[in-house]
């Protein structure tokens, strides 16, 4: 994501809109199969400033895929900081949503994480070191048409550089 307000020299701003950015993603696999595929995303992305949020992203991106019809996505992403008693936690993730095209179906993908800073209580920097679970729900994923959905819980440790 590359801000407008920082190359042009000019605030790009509207009420709750702190920035408006070139928004870009490449997604890039293979497999032990042969398959691979390569997708160029680009688009426009918001920076939103909204009680409550350590931060809140919205992008719209064209999607130029390799190996399906291109069709359009939307991200959003989150981050929700707040404490229980000593511990802070930080609830976070993101949503996909990508559009239906004549060769696949519509895309939704949602990731949240909740994480609890366990650095702190080790004597390790604020935010250094959380522990907690992710959720990851997803239909039709990869735009395949399916009237099932991949679910799944996982606990999570992270290290912050």
């Amino acid at each position: 994501r590359f801000s407008l307000s920082n190359m042009t020299g000019s605030e790009l701003k509207a009420g709750p809109v702190t920035d408006v950015l070139i928004a870009t993603t490449y997604e890039f696999s293979s497999d032990s199969t042969g398959f691979s595929q390569d997708n160029y995303l680009y688009g426009v992305g918001l920076n939103w400033d909204l009680p409550g949020f350590a931060f809140f992203q919205t992008n719209f991106f064209y999607a130029n895929n390799e190996n399906i019809d291109d069709d359009l996505q939307l991200t959003v992403v989150y981050g929700v900081p707040f404490a229980t008693g000593d511990v802070d936690w930080m609830f976070d993730g993101y949503i996909d949503w990508s559009s239906a095209q004549e060769d696949h179906g519509a895309d939704f993908h949602f990731n949240p994480q909740l994480r609890a800073d366990i650095g702190k209580f080790m004597g390790i920097t604020k935010s250094k070191l959380e522990a907690g679970i992710e959720y990851s729900y997803w239909h039709n994923k990869f735009g395949v048409k399916s009237d099932d959905a991949e679910s799944a819980v996982s606990a999570l440790i992270k290290y912050h550089l």
